[in-house]
């Protein structure tokens, strides 16, 4: 009768096969449903193992019963992902079963840790504390466990029925393995009922689910299992050689070193780290010669290759399946795809391993493949060598110098399209017969994918020429529908400014001359009408003047004449000729300069006096009386600022994204003063961003407490 610690290390044991399995599986190709369901399927176990021999190593029933609930969560995860993973294999569409079988496993695993599930645990055989089943663990052994057994033999029953070959064979070691695996964690269950018939002495059988994933990588082909045992036991020998090494390396330094701890530490870390790949590389060799030698079936290798080319359309995927299929029959040192270019030569393409930077030259000769009639033949290097002359077929020779021992011509109705190069055997074995029949179905294979991934990167490209094409004439006609638009709003805008800005003084100068024309008004009022139309022929000048420098501002440059400009003169000059203007609509207007003088500019003096000169107005216009605007000057760093502050209406806020283009005038500025035309600040814009680091922008605006504009010009 076996004691707990059989069991302990046996679950342990099972959990990191898992682990390991799990991890190589996903790591492979994540994306593959097989291999995601693999894992979970691998997750279920760890779970259900670990938790199992943490459970029989607890000492209290507390801990006892939290972990003879994990391990029961594990085991209730364990049926769903094996169905799924068996619907995956088979390549079977079962979309409404899964959802089933995940949803009611849902279900109970909500129950995981409650009474109901794992009721609580009773001492039987040499188990203190073993796990008794609630009434919906009962039930989920019925309807989980027991229907997924059921449904998943008859899927393989069904599926063994009509399979022939190799691949009859890899059912039965499936059918094998599952009613291995899930028979003997079934020995549990009496245990958990209650009932001592029998010990779980099958439970450890668990870990025959490893010879289902056995099948899944030799049909589906998702990794050669001699591949996986070869890493793991590389790495594993690796490691046991290399704690050996630091062991004893510590050993002897602790022993005669004793008081230089930190420099025997040193010491036998850089020891360790110097042998490292050399150990590696050691067991590498060992493991490929005498255990993991060119032993392949293959059926089973032109079937996968088939299958794995037919799922992509992707030169280079296609050499990596190419590479990865030849590399897990014959575990070659290196290998080359070479192509044949315009000028009869064969250019490496990809390079596996290979010691071949960049795109190597290979003259094209036929002596690198057999060819009877439009039938084409792998050969071997070391038979080309006996029969051609080394200095003669330089090609023969380079192809030798880097370690390529077999040629497979890649060809079709005869003519040569380039060469599958393998380098020499990890084992030193010799390329035989069944190798080369081998090869000559993969060159056969592999040229069909790679004329077709070729075409249809031809294909793809001629869509993206006209697609790229449909998009140009898309964006030219959206710009081209977009001007026009603009055009539209800008005739729109310029019809409204028209029809009020412009006809308003025209209708009122028509009608005060039509009633001095018709007499009989005194001098006294016809000078009053005089002076009424003299006001409105300057606002109709005014309006007309703004047009036509907007339309020149619109122009892509604006030509604009640059000379020094002396801004403490120009400003105050400029505010100046303004303070006529002020006084008549009884408004402060004050100038403030710094003490020092300001630096000269590079402008044009007259647009400039026209962009300033506009926000004073503006200023003038939207300030009430008895109102101030203050007109200021600094330096600030490289650059000169100029401000025009005043306590007018203030702009609203919603305004100010579109307050510098044209036509466009705060809301409260309109009801204030009709006649504006919506066209000085765009002019303001325009002028100042055509200097040297012009900017113009509203700095600070507040609505019945005023506004200041800031203008920043380069020095």
């Amino acid at each position: 009768m076996p004691d707990l610690n059989f069991f302990i290390i046996s679950h342990f044991v099972i959990a990191v096969v898992a682990v390991l399995l799990g991890f190589s599986v996903l790591r492979k190709d994540i994306k593959n449903p097989v291999n995601r369901s693999f894992g979970l399927l691998s997750l279920g176990v760890v779970i259900w193992s670990f938790a199992y021999g943490v459970w029989l190593l607890c000492k209290n029933q507390e801990s006892a019963l939290f972990w003879a609930r994990t391990l029961n969560m594990g085991a209730t995860l364990i049926p769903v992902f094996y169905i799924s993973w068996i619907l995956n294999v088979l390549g079977k569409k079962k979309k409404k079963t899964l959802i089933f079988y995940y949803l009611v496993t849902s279900i109970f695993l909500l129950f995981s840790y409650s009474k109901y599930y794992i009721s609580g645990t009773k001492e039987i055989f040499y188990f203190i504390f073993f796990p008794q089943a609630g009434w919906v663990y009962i039930t989920f052994l019925i309807v989980c466990w027991l229907s997924v057994i059921v449904f998943g033999i008859f899927l393989l029953l069904k599926e063994l029925s009509r399979a022939t070959g190799v691949y009859r064979e890899q059912i039965k070691y499936v059918l094998f393995g599952s009613i291995l695996g899930f028979l003997g964690g079934s020995t549990n269950f009496p245990l958990m009922m209650g009932k001592d018939w029998f010990p779980p002495l099958g439970s450890p059988l668990v870990i025959a689910y490893s010879i289902v994933f056995g099948y899944s990588i030799i049909v589906h082909h998702l990794m050669d299992i001699r591949l996986v045992l070869r890493k793991w036991t590389v790495f594993l020998l690796t490691l046991f050689s290399a704690l050996a090494i630091a062991f004893g390396v510590g050993f002897v330094f602790n022993k005669y070193f004793a008081g230089h701890k930190l420099f025997s530490q040193l010491t036998t870390f850089s020891v360790v780290i110097f042998l490292l790949p050399n150990i590696k590389d050691y067991f590498q060799n060992i493991s490929n010669k005498y255990f993991f030698t060119s032993l392949y079936d293959s059926n089973a290798l032109i079937t996968g290759l088939g299958d794995k080319l037919k799922s992509t359309l992707e030169q280079n995927k296609i050499y990596n399946i190419i590479f990865s299929t030849i590399n897990d029959a014959f575990h070659v040192k290196s290998m080359l795809i070479l192509v044949k270019d315009r000028n009869n030569n064969f250019i490496v393409e990809d390079n596996f391993n290979g010691k071949i930077d960049g795109k190597k030259l290979f003259l094209a000769s036929k002596s690198l493949y057999r060819q009877n009639g439009k039938d084409l033949f792998p050969v071997i290097v070391e038979e080309l060598k006996r029969e051609n002359s080394a200095k003669k077929y330089k090609s023969i020779k380079l192809l030798e110098d880097y370690g390529m021992a077999a040629l497979s011509p890649l060809g079709i109705e005869g003519q040569v399209t380039g060469l599958i190069a393998l380098g020499e055997k990890e084992s030193g074995d010799m390329y035989n017969d069944e190798d080369i029949n081998v090869l000559n179905i993969v060159g056969t294979q592999a040229t069909i994918a790679i004329e077709n991934a070729l075409l249809y990167k031809e294909i793809g490209e001629m869509n993206l020429n006209l697609k790229k094409k449909v998009e140009e004439k898309t964006t030219e006609l959206r710009d081209k529908n977009e001007y026009l638009e603009k055009l539209l709003v800008m005739r729109s805008e310029f019809l409204d400014i028209a029809s009020h800005q412009l006809r308003t003084p025209v209708t009122v100068i028509r009608g005060m001359t039509s009633m001095i024309l018709e007499g009989g008004m005194s001098k006294e009022k016809i000078n009053e009408f005089l002076k009424a139309m003299l006001d409105k022929s300057g606002k109709l000048a005014e309006i007309i003047n703004d047009i036509l420098r907007a339309s020149e501002m619109d122009s892509e440059k604006v030509l604009l004449k640059f000379a020094k400009v002396d801004l403490n003169a120009f400003l105050t000059k400029l505010v100046d000729d303004k303070q006529i203007q002020a006084k008549g609509k009884e408004i402060e207007l004050k100038l403030s300069l710094p003490k020092e003088s300001l630096p000269a500019i590079q402008g044009d003096e007259r647009y400039l006096e026209q962009s300033v000169g506009n926000l004073i107005n503006n200023s003038f216009q939207y300030t009430p009386k008895n109102g101030k605007v203050e007109v200021s000057a600094r330096v600030n760093g490289k650059n000169i600022e100029i401000r025009v502050s005043d306590t007018g209406i203030g702009i609203p806020a919603e305004d100010l994204p579109k307050l510098f283009s044209k036509f466009s005038r705060a809301s409260n500025a309109i009801a204030m003063y009709t006649d504006g035309t919506g066209l000085g600040l765009f002019i303001v814009k325009r002028i100042i961003e055509e200097h040297k680091g012009g900017k113009v922008c509203v700095e600070k605006t507040e609505e019945g407490k005023g506004t200041t504009f800031l203008i920043t010009l380069a020095v």
